[in-house]
């Protein structure tokens, strides 16, 4: 498998000499490649110490290692707001740049199996070694180490000083010093930072660069919302067919997910905001204790579906919406399949094959009932970590539902129970607002 050193450096280069001599010395795999992230300043210290003054090729030839290429492109200077190079990291856009650029450096190297990283948080300001360290916690595989390197007090921070050299060297005696220094006297100690590996709550598109526009603050925030989901609220855009998480705690927007390029599927999953809204628990999956009751529940629901997709859709002037209750699942599904109106929309934001069992099945069966939540489920747990999905994706929540089958209009007493979950999202009714319809919930 091939070794990466992967490291955050500032005005100090030695730490990257420190950092493998350590290794060296501690019995640790040699690295196959070196990519340093730094800033420009940083850069031009990091290429004059390591390549111009010939320590990194010297290091390798007192270790007898093979020396560890390094290239202009190894160095990667960290870009600011505007995409041109940080030349000392000193403002908060600055900073936001940086955390934004190692996040998503140590997501693409960890896509890649067949590489382990050594991260070294030894160099570089403190708030680069915290975004390093925690990008190694959200995307670290087993693989992976983290580490920081020790070295004698009195050596620490010299600028003549890249590691023990193995015969007596004095370095230059500076104002403070009470001794000659000897670099070979000096002591490098690599010490292991053991670190919680939250890959397994990241999914596989966050893993991946394909979610490059995604940023450190938008991805953290993410999974703190997932860990207090009471601060989560759901604003609701029909017009748009999207869905906004909203940071209650922070009244701030985390992220916007479109599920309009599949309207049939955006109208059922708000059937199910409309259910959780209202604490309904009636929304079951269509499984009659026979085939009549089945039927009848397939019909419904169906019904319910489609009546719900119209509201998302334009319509003919001559097509009024009050009175859709009065056509079947059939009817409903037939109309948008036929009525050359609709036509732009088939196959685009209409799925033909999912409206055609409609009409065939007059309703929506439960094998149509698990697609559509599946089909939710990949939507979610493909953009979202794990702990935010579990507030997201509809689940049967426990609890006795009324079955529509009776007239419950006259009095309680005439009410039938069945013990059938009606499917919700796990949050309160509070926390789903609609927007530009429902300004004033």
């Amino acid at each position: 498998m091939k070794q990466l050193l992967l490291a955050v450096t500032g005005m100090s280069p030695q730490v990257i000499t420190e950092t493998l001599y350590a290794l060296h010395h501690q019995h640790n795999q040699w690295p196959d490649e070196l990519c340093l992230i730094t800033t420009a300043k940083g850069r031009d210290r990091v290429w004059q110490g390591l390549i111009t003054d010939g320590h990194l090729q010297a290091l390798a030839q007192q270790l007898g290692r093979p020396c560890i290429p390094l290239t202009a492109e190894q160095i990667q200077v960290v870009p600011n707001a505007h995409g041109t190079p940080v030349d000392d990291a000193r403002s908060l856009e600055d900073h936001e740049a940086l955390a934004d650029f190692i996040t998503h450096t140590v997501r693409n190297r960890t896509a890649d199996p067949e590489l382990a990283i050594h991260a070294s948080i030894a160099g570089g300001r403190k708030t680069m070694t915290f975004y390093l360290g925690y990008a190694m916690s959200l995307f670290g595989r087993p693989q992976d180490q983290l580490s920081h390197v020790l070295v004698s007090e009195a050596y620490e921070g010299r600028a003549d000083f890249y590691y023990p050299t193995a015969t007596p060297q004095p370095l230059a005696q500076r104002n403070g010093d009470t001794n000659p220094l000897d670099a070979s006297l000096a002591q490098v100690t690599l010490a292991d930072i053991p670190f919680v590996r939250q890959r397994t709550q990241i999914n596989d598109l966050l893993q991946s660069g394909e979610s490059e526009g995604l940023s450190y603050r938008q991805l953290t925030r993410m999974i703190n919302l997932g860990d207090s989901p009471g601060n989560l609220r759901l604003d609701i855009d029909e017009t748009q067919a999207n869905i906004r998480l909203i940071d209650a705690s922070r009244n701030s927007q985390v992220l916007q997910l479109s599920l309009g390029h599949n309207l049939l599927r955006y109208a059922f999953y708000l059937m199910i905001i409309d259910a959780t809204r209202e604490q309904e628990n009636d929304l079951t999956r269509p499984t009659g204790d026979n085939q009549q009751e089945q039927q009848k529940e397939q019909a419904l629901l169906g019904k319910q579906l489609l009546q719900r997709l119209y509201r998302l859709l334009p319509h003919p002037k001559t097509l009024r919406l009050d009175t859709l209750h009065r056509d079947s699942c059939e009817t409903l599904a037939t109309r948008l399949l036929e009525d050359d109106f609709y036509l732009p929309l088939l196959n685009k934001q209409l799925p033909v094959k999912t409206l055609e069992s409609l009409q065939k099945h007059q309703g929506l069966t439960a094998g149509q009932f698990d697609n559509l939540l599946d089909r939710l489920k990949r939507q979610f747990t493909t953009r979202l970590p794990a702990n935010l999905c579990q507030a997201l994706i509809p689940a049967p929540i426990a609890g006795i539902g009324i079955d529509s089958s009776v007239d419950n209009s006259h009095t309680n007493s005439r009410k039938k129970h069945h013990k059938k979950a009606g499917y919700q999202l796990r949050l309160k009714p509070e926390q789903i607002h609609y927007i530009h319809q429902d300004t004033t919930s």
